[in-house]
């Protein structure tokens, strides 16, 4: 698996109130995935080998799947948003579930949005729970 470059990497790496991946629950987490998955790579995947890179993505996203229950299966009725509450809880719905991802990937330095913050029609409005987060088209280096 190849990565792919980002025109903009800021506008994936930035912090905002869902993808909070400088909080020491998201951090703490994120460095012993890394080092599950990738003992000989330095902590920060940006200054690893590709191959770390990728081995980090995939135990982190194997880690939201498998250790963070779906809030309807779980019937938790707190509702998490921030990825720290979705894995200091263990628990959200799919949107959680994409905040703690795209936070793990963020704090080892690879850029990562949730990607239903993007599938709504060319010229809709943004739900209103995406608030800030949808990176605009000129910060993603792209004509809009």
């Amino acid at each position: 698996m190849d990565l792919v470059p980002v025109a903009a990497p800021a506008a994936y790496l930035a912090t905002c109130p869902a993808v909070d991946h400088h909080h020491p629950v998201v951090r703490d987490l994120a460095a012993r995935l890394w080092r599950d998955a990738s003992p000989s790579a330095p902590l920060r995947a940006g200054r690893g080998r590709p191959h770390d890179a990728v081995a980090f993505a995939s135990a982190a996203f194997h880690h939201v799947r498998d250790r963070v229950c779906h809030s309807m299966d779980s019937g938790e009725q707190h509702v998490t948003w921030p990825a720290s509450d979705v894995l200091a809880r263990s628990t959200g719905i799919c949107y959680a579930k994409a905040h703690a991802l795209a936070a793990f990937l963020r704090s080892q330095g690879l850029p990562a949005a949730p990607a239903a913050y993007g599938c709504w029609g060319a010229g809709a409005e943004p739900p209103r729970w995406a608030g800030s987060h949808q990176a605009s088209s000129e910060s993603l280096g792209r004509a809009g």
